[in-house]
């Protein structure tokens, strides 16, 4: 063989060499590649919380599993189509206003954006679910925006759970009614509002006659439950705009909203009737029932609400 044939042969078994190699780092790359995808994939799948990515132009690529379930949608129905009509969130509001997170170019670099007030997510099916949700950018190598990655989670154990608590916080646990605290904290609202807008308003302070009657003969029971069948009696004989309390013991408050004296001695009085006329029984024992009510005037002429209530209190002996 002739030089120059000796010297193409080795050039080609070299090229043939750097094309193997070439190929083994490419195929190694491409490995790592995908085993990087899955791992990224299998991530997504397992995280609790709902991940939709989109494009630069804000249309879905992917949904995990627990956004399938939270939206409706499934991942082959929802890819391609806007975001909005996936993750339709609307503010929780009467008005359900429609929200959006900023998508792609809208958003700062290397920042996650957040929806801060309360928000709703309308599945598929029409059903609200609250949920916290946030948006960030996905950029290439060059820093480009090429998509956004959206964040959500159902909180509806959690706003229960808080709702639960200012419930708790607000209310008698016995009767179910606004308590001392609330009570007093509406009041002062209500007086408040006298004073700018020259409403009027009543307080009614009520005392049950027999309770310790009921309380001391039958027991605690007894009394507790006489306190939860009064408490019904007497918000069933309310307005709805009127607010009924347990202020303490066998004490209830009432405040008449926009109801001037002669209005409320007519409401106290059909309260006064609605107690004598129940009969409360315990066993074989039937009781008599009593209520006083002072009763006093609230406009922008009225002191604190410790002497508001401080009047109605000896106005009911």
């Amino acid at each position: 063989m002739s030089q120059r044939g000796t010297d193409l042969a080795q050039e080609n078994a070299e090229l043939r060499k750097l094309l193997r190699q070439t190929t083994r780092a490419f195929d190694e790359q491409m490995e790592e590649l995908a085993a990087e995808k899955e791992l990224a994939q299998v991530t997504l799948a397992s995280i609790g919380d709902g991940v939709v990515t989109t494009d630069a132009e804000g249309r879905v690529q992917y949904l995990n599993p627990v956004a399938e379930e939270l939206t409706g949608w499934r991942r082959p129905e929802a890819a391609g189509r806007p975001l909005g009509e996936i993750l339709h969130l609307v503010a929780e509001d009467g008005d359900e206003r429609p929200l959006e997170l900023p998508l792609a170019d809208h958003l700062p670099p290397e920042h996650r954006v957040y929806l801060t007030e309360p928000t709703l997510l309308v599945r598929r099916d029409g059903q609200r679910c609250p949920v916290e949700s946030s948006s960030a950018p996905i950029r290439d190598r060059d820093g480009r925006a090429v998509g956004s990655v959206i964040v959500f989670q159902d909180v509806s154990d959690r706003r229960l759970m808080a709702l639960q608590l200012a419930h708790q916080a607000s209310h008698d646990p016995l009767t179910g009614l606004l308590n001392r605290t609330a009570f007093d904290g509406s009041l002062s609202r209500a007086l408040a509002l006298t004073r700018r807008q020259g409403q009027t308003h009543s307080l009614a302070y009520l005392d049950l006659d027999q309770f310790k009657v009921v309380n001391d003969t039958c027991g605690h029971f007894a009394g507790d439950e006489l306190l939860r069948q009064v408490a019904e009696l007497l918000r069933a004989r309310l307005r709805k705009s009127d607010m009924l309390a347990r202020l303490g013991g066998d004490e209830f408050g009432v405040l008449l909203r926009n109801c001037d004296g002669e209005t409320g001695e007519r409401i106290a009085a059909g309260l006064i009737e609605a107690v004598e006329q129940y009969e409360f029984t315990w066993g074989e024992r039937k009781y008599a029932l009593g209520l006083s009510i002072g009763l006093v005037v609230v406009n922008d002429t009225s002191e604190g609400i410790s002497r508001i209530l401080a009047r109605a209190d000896a106005a009911c002996y």
